[in-house]
């Protein structure tokens, strides 16, 4: 299942992307899937390495030869000793290599058959409209079939390919950052449809829509 989230900072897209992480792996019961999280800003290294039960790999020990390998068996099954899951810190390489890294990693994941729970946050700084990721676009593409979950998180779509958001099955939608923001998402979100605006949402309230079924409904991240 694929699920893209948008929203601009303190619009309450960690409470949700925390949520979904803990349902998607109380889904699986004994059969747990480990989460990979990509981290572009080291919000994520900095707070859950902190809590014991995830291993951070950071990317300039991982790249020192080359970027381009990451050797995702080797490293899923080193956490899954421990049961532990994983991060992988981008912070350390420039969007260009982070985008090369993903799309290598993408392929390997779709490559070995390996099922995982796959959290990218600041998508927007990784898949401009100028470069629809070949790897992650397969990814995303191949992902239902291959018994994959991917999350991908946008606090801005101003530079934003679409393409990548109409491969989610859901789309959980915050107040957004700019007008032409706002506009991209009310159209994808089709809110004329069901003459409704951005104005509605209330804080920490977001648009939810099933883009596969076409069903709108608003959700408040802060009640259980």
């Amino acid at each position: 299942m694929n699920i893209a989230i948008g929203g601009k900072t303190g619009s309450g897209k960690s409470t949700l992307i925390d949520t979904l992480l803990k349902t998607l792996k109380a889904r699986y019961g004994n059969e747990r899937k480990q989460v990979i999280i990509f981290d572009t800003s080291t919000a994520y290294a900095e707070m859950e390495s902190e809590k014991g039960y995830i291993d951070v790999y950071d990317t300039d020990v991982i790249v020192s030869t080359t970027y381009k390998r990451l050797d995702v068996n080797a490293m899923l099954s080193l956490a899954q000793e421990h049961e532990h899951d994983v991060l992988v810190n981008l912070s350390f390489l420039d969007e260009k290599q982070q985008r090369e890294l993903l799309d290598d990693f993408a392929l390997e994941i779709l490559r070995n058959h390996i099922e995982v729970i796959i959290l990218i946050d600041e998508g927007s700084k990784l898949f401009p409209r100028f470069h629809f990721s070949r790897g992650v676009g397969q990814l995303l593409r191949e992902g239902r079939k291959r018994k994959l979950d991917v999350i991908i998180a946008y606090q801005s779509l101003t530079d934003v390919d679409l393409a990548a958001i109409k491969q989610a099955h859901y789309a959980f939608i915050f107040q957004m950052v700019t007008a032409t923001d706002k506009e991209k998402m009310a159209k994808l979100l089709e809110l004329n449809a069901y003459h409704v605006s951005f104005d509605i949402l209330q804080e920490h309230e977001c648009f939810i829509k099933n883009l596969q079924k076409g069903s709108l409904g608003i959700i408040n991240t802060t009640v259980s």
